[in-house]
């Protein structure tokens, strides 16, 4: 569990880790250099229970931090879970999601279903986990019933998240977390896990997930950022089995000539009625950049593999130097 600026939720998270009903659990905090109460907290924690220990290291974000916590952790331990600090784990969540992975020895990592809390935990509803899929035309939702998450779907940046819990031996082969990384943290690393190793949903509410306004993942300035470098680095990527550039194909296929220019056509008819009962020059600027956005993709794919075409044509016409 990372900790940084979290002390008024530190408290619960730990607490919901102490009500499991799987008591054969060890707690690694993190302290990333947290200039509030957290610390105080986790020395309390330590003191009242063997099985919780804690770590500070120099601010580095929290992909830096999950990695130094899995590092710390016991070697022999089975399965790995990430909390957020801010978060909620049911009381039976360690013991249904370890019983899945037992049960399907193949499977690198169960993803649960969320419900929502706001800052002074109370309910905000059960929305459905979405997880995107090819359809026959256009993109489809797979049901909750269908348990297997094919890599197209974290590809398209959907169904990845912290209510996870990762089979250790599928989760080192991934090399850790990003710490390039700020955000799109989990986008990535369930890429890099589903091409190792299949990756399953769980149809069980075992997590609460808070929205707060002060959570990291409100930046729209670094979401905006790191979806970007997300998405550079993994229409880049090559495959190193002759299986993973088959599934890297399909989906930078599907995503940037099926789903991107859905998603955008999406948001531009979600605000036509309000642009039609107010026009404006600057709202229909941006939708027409949306509309172009998602045709040029529709017609040309991943405008960063272009680039790169582009770029490689460039440097093979410049002339060689001989030496004679």
């Amino acid at each position: 569990m990372p900790c940084f600026k979290v002390e008024q939720f530190l408290s619960q998270a730990i607490e919901s880790v102490l009500e499991q009903t799987h008591q054969n659990w060890e707690l690694v905090l993190v302290d990333d250099e947290s200039p509030d109460g957290c610390l105080a907290i986790m020395e309390e924690y330590v003191r009242k229970d063997s099985r919780i220990r804690f770590l500070r290291r120099p601010n580095g974000g929290v992909a830096a931090a999950r990695n130094t916590g899995f590092n710390a952790s016991t070697v022999f331990s089975e399965f790995i879970v990430f909390l957020d600090p801010d978060d909620v784990l049911m009381p039976t969540a360690l013991e249904e999601m370890s019983e899945y992975l037992r049960l399907n020895p193949g499977v690198g990592a169960v993803v649960c279903e969320i419900s929502e809390i706001d800052e002074g935990g109370r309910s905000l509803g059960n929305r459905r986990k979405s997880r995107w899929a090819r359809g026959l035309f256009l993109p489809r939702k797979l049901k909750p019933a269908e348990p297997f998450t094919p890599f197209l779907t974290f590809f398209c940046g959907t169904g990845q998240g912290p209510h996870t819990m990762h089979r250790r031996s599928a989760f080192e082969a991934t090399g850790g977390w990003d710490e390039s990384f700020r955000r799109q943290q989990d986008t990535d690393l369930f890429c890099r896990l589903s091409l190792i190793a299949p990756i399953h949903f769980l149809d069980r509410r075992l997590y609460l997930y808070r929205k707060w306004k002060g959570q990291a993942v409100s930046n729209a300035a670094d979401i905006g950022h790191f979806n970007e470098k997300f998405r550079k680095k993994w229409d880049l990527v090559v495959g190193k089995t002759t299986q993973q550039k088959r599934l890297l194909l399909e989906a930078r296929f599907f995503y940037w000539h099926v789903f991107y220019p859905c998603h955008e056509l999406k948001v531009v008819l979600s605000c036509l009625p309000k642009f039609l009962r107010d026009p404006n020059r600057g709202t229909a600027g941006w939708m027409w950049k949306l509309v172009w956005n998602g045709m040029t993709c529709l017609l040309f794919g991943s405008p960063h593999l272009r680039h790169q075409i582009l770029e490689n044509f460039v440097r093979s016409q410049q002339p060689v130097a001989r030496a004679d």
